[in-house]
C-alpha cells in the first residue's frame, strides 16, 4: 500500500468517525487540496513536518504511516 492510501485509510478510519479532508487539512495547517493530492499519490512535495503532523492528527504511529510497517513500542515510549 502506498503512503497516499495509508493517509486516506487513516483519515477514513479515524477513531470516533471518518474525518473529512478539510478537517484534517485544518489540523495539519495545509489546504484541503494538499490533503487530496497526498491521498492521490502526490507526495513528492510533502515535508517531514507535515508527515509528522499528519501522524499526530490521525493518531497513528509516524513510522507506520510512513512505511506501512508496524513496529514494537518499547517501554516508556509515547503512543497515541
Amino acid at each position: 500500500m502506498e503512503l497516499g492510501e495509508r493517509i486516506r485509510r487513516a483519515r477514513e478510519n479515524f477513531p470516533g468517525g471518518k474525518m473529512s479532508q478539510e478537517a484534517l487539512a485544518e489540523m495539519v495547517g495545509v489546504t484541503r487540496g494538499a490533503v487530496s493530492q497526498w491521498e492521490l499519490g502526490g507526495i513528492a512535495d510533502i515535508s517531514a513536518l507535515n508527515l509528522y503532523n499528519l501522524s499526530l492528527a490521525l493518531r497513528v504511529d509516524f513510522v507506520q504511516l510512513l512505511t506501512g510497517k508496524t513496529r514494537k513500542i518499547t517501554e516508556g515510549e509515547m503512543t497515541f
